[in-house]
């Protein structure tokens, strides 16, 4: 990953968009779900465009699921980030994006983006594949000061106390449960 030289040194607040552009509405819930769709979207909900370029030539993923990878990156010396990836295989461009766009309708909820047990997302960025040499947006999230939940188990989670695990269970519960009564 790079990034231009004027950022270097940068570490991001919780972004919001400065565009001028006033959208009507914020909940977009587009006819087709494709690339122009997506950043409509991204618009809509002011989630703001990072000046990140993505390379994906490293081994640093962190874990995966059904539909994405999770890779982390330094920007700079004070600053890490995790990036969301989405896998594209046995999937319609449409899908992704369909997924996409639901994913950050989702986390642009307000009792989403203040809950305190979930990564804020602090805005997308780009990969270009390599295949296509088409763009595909990156979730960019902060990354936990624990690191990733297999890391936290297997170090900083073993030293904890019963009534402690009991409570990050809670936490974790707690956390699903809003996600899920936020979905689109």
């Amino acid at each position: 990953m790079t990034t231009s030289g004027c950022y270097s040194s940068v570490s991001w607040p919780p972004l919001r968009s400065s565009s001028s552009a006033e959208v009507q509405g914020t909940e977009p819930e587009p006819d087709r779900f494709n690339f122009l769709s997506f950043l409509a979207t991204v618009q809509a909900l002011q989630i703001e465009i990072l000046p990140l370029v993505w390379d994906i030539t490293h081994d640093d993923d962190k874990g995966f699921g059904g539909t994405s990878v999770i890779y982390q990156a330094l920007v700079n010396l004070d600053t890490s980030f995790a990036f969301k990836t989405y896998r594209k295989q046995q999937k319609t461009e449409e899908q992704v994006f369909q997924i996409l766009i639901n994913e950050i309708t989702v986390l642009s909820e307000p009792s989403v983006r203040e809950h305190t047990n979930i990564a804020q997302l602090q805005g997308i960025c780009w990969e270009i594949s390599p295949s296509d040499d088409k763009p595909w947006p990156v979730l960019v999230f902060e990354k936990s000061h624990h690191g990733d939940l297999d890391h936290f188990a297997r170090h900083g989670g073993r030293g904890m106390m019963t009534n402690d695990r009991l409570r990050l269970c809670l936490d974790v519960g707690r956390a699903v449960i809003d996600m899920h009564s936020n979905r689109k």
